[in-house]
C-alpha cells in the first residue's frame, strides 16, 4: 500500500456524504440513511438487497478514514523505529559511502 491509495482513499471519502450511516429494514431490501447532519432525514444514500451488504456500505463510511489514519501512524512509527535502528548501529554516518548499502533496515 502507498501513499497514493491512502490519498484516494481520502478523497473518496471527503466527496461522499457526511457519516455516520445507519442502516433501515424494508421488506424487500435494507436502506441506507444519513445518521444526523445537514442530509439526515432525506432519500438513503443506498440501496441494498442484502443487510449484510449495507452494513458493509455504512460501515466503510467511517472504517475507510479509520484505516487511513492507522496506516499512516504505523508508517510513521516504522521510520521512527528505523531511525532508532540506523542510531544503534552508529554505520549511518557513513551511508554517503555504502555503510548502509545491503542494510536490511534500508528502505
Amino acid at each position: 500500500m502507498d501513499n497514493n491509495l491512502i490519498q484516494k482513499a481520502r478523497n473518496l471519502c471527503s466527496e461522499a456524504t457526511d457519516a455516520p450511516w445507519e442502516l433501515y429494514d424494508t421488506p424487500d431490501y435494507t436502506e441506507i440513511h444519513v445518521l444526523g447532519g445537514k442530509e439526515a432525514g432525506f432519500s438513503p444514500v443506498a440501496l441494498a438487497d442484502e443487510k449484510y451488504n449495507a452494513a458493509f456500505i455504512a460501515a466503510s463510511r467511517t472504517l475507510i478514514p479509520q484505516f487511513c489514519d492507522a496506516f499512516e501512524k504505523s508508517q510513521n512509527d516504522i521510520a521512527t523505529l528505523r531511525n532508532e535502528l540506523c542510531l544503534r548501529c552508529g554505520k549511518y554516518h557513513d551511508a554517503h559511502v555504502g555503510a548502509c548499502n545491503g542494510c536490511r533496515w534500508k528502505i
